[in-house]
């Protein structure tokens, strides 16, 4: 993914990936403009049925 506006610009990719009744993945954001670069940690899994 790629933002631009008037700030600058963002960018970011990520993964997930599945098994089971569980996922797991990364997300990383870069902001050059900013030199900085933020790694979230993802996890989750099926708690039941959607109501």
């Amino acid at each position: 993914m790629k933002c631009t506006g008037k700030g600058g610009e963002v960018m970011g990719t990520g993964e997930i990936t599945y098994s089971g009744n569980s996922s797991k993945g990364t997300m990383t954001i870069l902001m050059p403009q900013a030199n900085m670069k933020m790694t979230s940690n993802l996890s989750g899994k099926r708690i039941g049925k959607c109501k």
